[in-house]
């Protein structure tokens, strides 16, 4: 950029409304950044060297992907620049009527686009340059931080509206796109100027959040199956404890016993209960349900059940020492599997559903374990945004998420995503870093719809519940596929959608936040399903 030189004290006292910037890159400027932008790093060099000299700086970062490595070295490295935004580029003022582009040899591509645009700007507005001397007055440095933020916030606004039609664009790129835009709105309404519109800063910022979340999962991605093993077993008591919670009647030890047994039983393995004598130990509710956990326990590394619930009450969703001790000590090693068929006969009364008319269509699947569920589900949900890394961590999918649905054309276009995009890629190493196994795919038809319940997630519900949000969680994905057969239903769901005053629409995606409501097919589909999974029958009623 021009040079990082100036903070948002700068600003202080400058002005006392609202004013607007006027626009610094002309039409025909913001149409070639556009043209430009489709086009290939190198094409993007030919072109706008036709304009400007670009010179590639050394750099002494270990970087293993160089963007710009067809380009010849610079005798000159990053440090011999001043002001190099980001240690990265800058577009500085001609010297002697030459003017030229550095672009350090590591920078991410989206780098040269935008010293490009700075360029542009520094040939429409030349009091940058006039500013650019020692000894300037107040005044002086007042007018050129304003310069000086409004040409970013420019070139940045322009950039984040073409983000989605730039196929080169690196997670790197995104990041400082997004951050950067954010960062410049905030600092012009802090000035009392005209930033982003209020829609726009709130997306912005939802896409902060999905950058930082993202961010974590990278570190996850260097990590072992045992740390991803460690957090889901702490998943495993956080959903045990809200069982005996939710569950009426009893005790807690009582309530506690019940929710283990029916853990155990959807598992199809067998734990010991715990006694009173368990409960005068820990009398607490959190550390007796570690124990009832962990149970038969046996002290390793001076790793304590006190240890164990010291570390899940301050890092919940964090691999911790103690739990990875625990998970090595009861490790066997054993593959996840596949999820088990269902007899579709049966599958309604297993559920305590009614049968609908589609059954007979669908092919019915089970989950037993929330790592199997994560391993085979949770990129398919990300594929689909259903979810989004930010609103649902892989680490609670296993026992937040009741069920999926699909068709088997689906899951081929999956594959490829899962296998040849970029996106897919990352979120199979993430799986496989957490579970052992990269995504296991599901082997069914083109023609198959499917569903695949996982009963483990109905237990925060509690046992006295229990049977109503079965009921629920069938019904749900039996909807989605009633959704995604009817066009008549598609149609009337968002009539019924677009008839809800703005509270109402807002209300429905407050309850249910952890789904990615930017896609409406994923809106309407799950109005429909909330709508109707109490008495899945009135839907034909109601058309």
């Amino acid at each position: 950029m021009l040079g990082r030189i100036f903070l948002s004290w700068v600003f202080a006292g400058a002005v006392s409304s609202t004013p607007a910037f006027g626009q610094v890159l002309s039409n025909s400027q913001v149409k070639k950044l556009e043209a430009l932008a489709l086009k290939p790093v190198r094409d993007q060099v030919e072109e706008i060297q036709k304009d400007v000299p670009i010179e590639i700086l050394k750099s002494t970062r270990p970087r293993s992907t160089q963007h710009f490595n067809f380009l010849p070295l610079s005798q000159k490295t990053v440090a011999d620049i001043t002001d190099l935004e980001g240690l990265y580029g800058k577009a500085p003022c001609p010297i002697e009527g030459k003017s030229v582009i550095y672009v350090a040899e590591d920078a991410p591509p989206s780098t040269l686009l935008h010293e490009y645009a700075h360029y542009l700007q520094l040939t429409n507005e030349k009091r940058w340059c006039e500013l650019e001397k020692s000894g300037l007055t107040t005044e002086e440095k007042r007018e050129r931080a304003i310069m000086y933020h409004r040409f970013e916030f420019e070139v940045l606004k322009v950039l984040w509206t073409m983000r989605e039609t730039i196929p080169w664009l690196t997670f790197e790129d995104r990041l400082i796109l997004i951050e950067g835009l954010n960062r410049e709105d905030k600092i012009l309404k802090q000035n009392k100027f005209e930033g982003l519109d209020e829609a726009t800063s709130v997306a912005l910022q939802g896409q902060v959040d999905a950058i930082r979340a993202q961010i974590e999962l990278i570190s996850w991605v260097r990590k072992k199956p045992q740390d991803g093993a460690a957090v889901i077993q702490k998943m495993e008591v956080i959903s045990l404890k809200a069982c005996a919670e939710q569950t009426l009647g009893g005790s807690y030890l009582d309530r506690l016993n019940l929710c283990l047994k029916k853990r155990c039983q959807l598992g199809g393995f067998s734990c010991q209960p715990i006694s009173q004598s368990d409960r005068k130990l820990y009398d607490d509710d959190l550390g007796l349900t570690v124990y009832a956990w962990v149970k038969p326990f046996k002290d390793q590394e001076n790793c304590s059940i006190q240890k164990l619930k010291d570390e899940l009450g301050e890092r919940p969703e964090e691999s911790t020492k103690c739990w990875k001790t625990w998970v090595a000590s009861r490790s066997k090693n054993r593959q996840l599997g596949m999820v088990k068929k269902l007899d579709p006969q049966v599958v309604a009364k297993k559920y305590f559903a009614p049968k609908l008319k589609i059954d007979k269509s669908i092919s019915f699947f089970e989950a037993n374990r929330p790592d199997l569920f994560l391993n085979q589900f949770y990129c398919f949900f990300i594929y689909q945004k259903s979810v989004s890394y930010e609103k649902l961590p892989p680490t609670q999918f296993g026992h937040a998420v009741q069920g999926a649905s699909f068709t088997g054309e689906t899951l081929l276009a999956y594959q490829h995503w899962l296998t040849q995009n970029p996106s897919g890629q990352f979120c199979s190493k993430l799986v496989k870093s957490m579970t052992g196994q990269s995504p296991q795919m599901l082997k069914v038809s083109p023609k198959a719809m499917v569903i695949v319940l996982n009963p483990l997630a109905l237990l925060t519900s509690g046992l006295s519940k229990y049977e109503e949000a079965a009921r629920k969680a069938i019904n749900h994905e039996r909807l989605h596929h009633v959704y995604a057969q009817s066009e008549k239903v598609r149609n009337r769901v968002k009539t019924l959608w677009q008839s809800l005053k703005d509270d109402e629409r807002e209300k429905f995606k407050s309850e249910h936040a952890s789904y990615d409501f930017s896609s409406e097919l994923i809106l309407l589909r799950e109005y429909f399903s909330y709508h109707f999974q109490s008495e899945p029958e009135a839907y034909e009623a109601w058309l």
